[in-house]
């Protein structure tokens, strides 16, 4: 399995010769120094002039197992306390109709598909102030453990891998099932932190994860 934690859930399942095999990153690929003013400046727009302005991400397949809908409503709802723009990188079934959720919601945001550059998405992921998240079911969580390794601190779900992937220095977690208001206080309370306090605990965080190389020869090892 993908992690201690669904090793010890499975066990506690009665589940036996359990072994877990950590996934991991290209931790050589991401990091603080890539955070772009130049980027951030262009998607913040009319909010780049204020101090509390606020870049926001999601990012991963747009579908609706990935609950974006919820994230985008929470963005809203923080909008209401500070200049926000919202970042959505990616592509999927659900794209369209969270675009029209953003416009209802007034919104300022970019929808982004996926991007072919690893320079680029580690901009992007560097530049972000929180990266959202809402999936329940991850078995990992790369797209987190890569935005910790950028430096950038995220919300997450209490349940599945996403819960597993950082710490408290550097994520805030909500209830599985709470709302988009529950997700918004989340993110205000990481938010009012101080930035370069939690994005080196972020990058620490993701230190403690493998590296793909690592990974794959504890795999061989086991096999």
């Amino acid at each position: 399995v993908a992690g201690e934690w669904l090793r010890t859930e499975l066990l506690q399942r009665g589940i036996t010769r359990v072994e877990a095999v950590p996934f991991g990153i290209d931790h050589r690929g991401f990091g603080r120094e890539r955070r772009s003013s130049r980027l951030r400046n262009e998607l913040l727009g009319d909010g780049s002039d204020a101090t509390d302005g606020c870049l926001v991400g999601v990012v991963g397949r747009l579908a609706v197992e990935k609950r974006q809908r919820l994230l985008v409503d929470a963005a809203a709802m923080l909008a209401r306390s500070r200049p926000v723009t919202l970042l959505v990188l990616g592509d999927g079934p659900e794209r369209e109709r969270l675009r029209a959720r953003a416009a209802e919601q007034g919104l300022r945001c970019h929808f982004w598909p996926f991007t072919h550059s690893r320079e680029h998405y580690a901009e992007v992921l560097a530049s972000l102030d929180v990266l959202l998240h809402g999936s329940r079911c991850e078995t990992y969580g790369f797209v987190l453990v890569e935005a910790l390794a950028s430096g950038t601190p995220v919300v997450v779900p209490d349940e599945g891998g996403a819960a597993h992937a950082g710490d408290t220095s550097c994520s805030e977690l909500y209830p599985s099932h709470a709302g988009a208001a529950g997700i918004a206080a989340a993110a205000l309370r990481l938010l009012e932190r101080r930035r370069d306090v939690v994005s080196a605990s972020a990058c620490a965080a993701a230190a403690r994860h493998p590296s793909r190389t690592e990974h794959f020869e504890r795999l061989f090892e086991l096999y």
